[in-house]
């Protein structure tokens, strides 16, 4: 009888600590649920978005429910956005216990509250997407202008990742949420950081389990069926995968920029009060997100004719490595395993509005005398106190988002080798009495 790994009674301890409570989970399927049909009559698709589509919702935040309802872009989109918008409100409007509707049409959303055991917050986007060259492309309306936007597809490659790695990466999600309590709410940008790294290293391990099969006994296309099955990976991991080694790994390396399979990962970088000043005197009042990232991985038969030729039609992008394709063909390899990178902004709308609740939040630190300074001519003087302000912030959050990394280190045998249950305890302890200067050391002051 196989042993069970030990990283699931990781995810088992984690799930009792933070999960949402049942009733408040089937209140929100509820909901999902009654629109999902409620938005069928008009042709539109339904998909949770977030953490309800992620499910890494934990009992200890806000509840949202981010909803995207979807339709195939015609070929005449006349009236299209005004017409998405109508039938959304008008659903919303059926409901009895709403409260709190805004006016967020011009922003690409609509939203109300539910004030029911638990406040909850409901937030749906019309998207339209349409077919590029084979991939799906989705866009929403911010101002009437058509934005393209990653954050369905992230959602459904986070999900397809979470299972291979047999539920490892969502609690590891819920671990770093508990460790930021609310603070900067864009939960996307942990759903690509999580799935460039996780990819990073499970792809090298499951291709090395797979170039010694076929340095013994040549794997044939029909053979990669088998190691293409979501199923077949899942069981790998479970066997093969220490998980607190790559819970380690990924937070490690959560800002770094090298990897392996490309030349670099680049992220995007927008100073927290632009809106206020062109001046920037710190480069860290500049906040990061990932603008390309892993979301699969495919296994090709390069010694295969028709792989081959499918192979260096697609290096003619960049979503393929051509850095382990060339290392392939040098060493006269027939496994090509790779990472699917894509590019673009992932959850625009939610990084917006918790970015400009930050930068406000940010700037209300300033005297009330010296806010005024800040947005008058004599700005220049007074932008090294409010970028201070933000340094601190932000050096704050990057220790937090990481925060839990040392717990996983077996460098530090004191942590890392005590029982799940008594290093989940020690986390929450630890998070609960720190405060905010607390992740702020020598000069980062």
């Amino acid at each position: 009888m196989d042993k069970k790994p030990k990283f699931l009674e990781l995810n088992s301890i984690v799930s009792k600590h933070f999960n949402l409570q049942t009733n408040i989970k089937r209140k929100l399927k509820t909901i999902f649920d009654n629109y999902r049909s409620a938005f069928k009559k008009y042709g539109y698709q339904t998909i949770a978005l977030g953490e309800f589509g992620c499910k890494t919702l934990t009992k200890y935040e806000k509840i949202e429910l981010e909803i995207a309802v979807v339709k195939y872009l015609p070929k005449t989109t006349t009236g299209l956005r005004e017409k998405m918008f109508q039938n959304i409100a008008s659903e919303i409007r059926k409901n009895s216990n709403y409260t709190d509707s805004k006016n967020t049409q011009n922003d690409g959303y609509l939203e109300y509250l539910v004030e029911e055991e638990v406040t909850i917050k409901v937030r749906i986007i019309p998207f339209c997407y349409k077919n590029n060259n084979g991939k799906l492309d989705y866009f929403f309306w911010r101002n009437g202008v058509e934005k393209t936007d990653n954050m369905i597809q992230v959602v459904q490659y986070f999900n397809k990742a979470n299972k291979i790695s047999n539920n490892l990466l969502r609690c590891l999600v819920k671990l770093i949420k508990y460790v930021l309590k609310g603070d900067f709410a864009y939960y996307y940008i942990l759903y690509t950081l999580v799935l460039r790294w996780f990819y990073e290293y499970f792809i090298k391990r499951y291709d090395a389990f797979l170039q010694k099969i076929d340095s013994i006994n040549r794997l044939e296309k029909k053979d990669l069926e088998k190691y293409n099955d979501i199923n077949y990976q899942k069981n790998w991991f479970s066997k093969n995968i220490d998980g607190e080694e790559l819970i380690f790994y990924i937070l490690e390396r959560f800002w770094r920029s090298e990897t392996y399979y490309f030349r670099e990962f680049e992220f995007i970088e927008e100073e927290i009060f632009e809106s206020i000043s062109r001046y920037s005197w710190y480069t860290n009042s500049v906040f990061l997100t990932p603008y390309d990232y892993y979301v699969d991985f495919k296994i090709y038969n390069i010694k295969e004719f028709n792989d081959l030729n499918l192979v260096q039609n697609e290096l003619k992008n960049s979503q393929i490595s051509r850095i382990q394709y060339d290392y392939c063909r040098s060493h006269d390899l027939g496994i090509y395993m790779t990472p699917i990178k894509i590019e673009g902004v992932v959850g625009f709308i939610d990084y917006a509005i918790n970015f400009k609740k930050k930068a406000t939040e940010l700037f209300k630190k300033l005297d009330p005398e010296k806010r005024k300074d800040a947005i008058s001519v004599n700005q220049r003087e007074i932008m090294e106190e409010l970028n201070l302000i933000a340094h601190k912030w932000l050096t704050t959050y990057r220790q937090k988002l990481t925060y839990i990394k040392t717990y996983f280190d077996r460098k530090y045998p004191i942590l890392s080798g005590t029982n799940y249950y008594m290093k989940i305890q020690a986390i929450i302890s630890s998070v609960d009495n720190l405060k905010n200067d607390d992740y702020i050391i020598g000069y980062d002051t």
